[in-house]
């Protein structure tokens, strides 16, 4: 089924968050991406293995943290 897999790539994707997006959207409600994470909590309750749900999630949570928390792969001593 992989639908975890599709929703982690449409969040990765940004096509919720693009400011055109964000405009569209009313106020009083939630944004679409809350959905989507809504959405997801339900796919990998529902399906909760490891080829379905936890690589994918797994692999997305690292691929985005080491984004955005290591500024270098290498550490500084190994860097020529």
């Amino acid at each position: 089924m992989n639908l975890a897999r599709k929703i982690l790539f449409a969040l990765q994707a940004d096509w919720y968050t693009h400011p055109r997006v964000l405009t569209l959207q009313s106020p009083d409600k939630p944004p679409i991406w809350m959905g989507l994470i809504q959405l997801l909590k339900a796919a990998a309750l529902a399906h909760w293995n490891k080829d379905d749900t936890i690589k994918p999630l797994a692999s997305f949570l690292g691929a985005n943290l080491a984004e955005r928390t290591c500024p270098s792969v290498l550490p500084q001593s190994r860097k020529f």
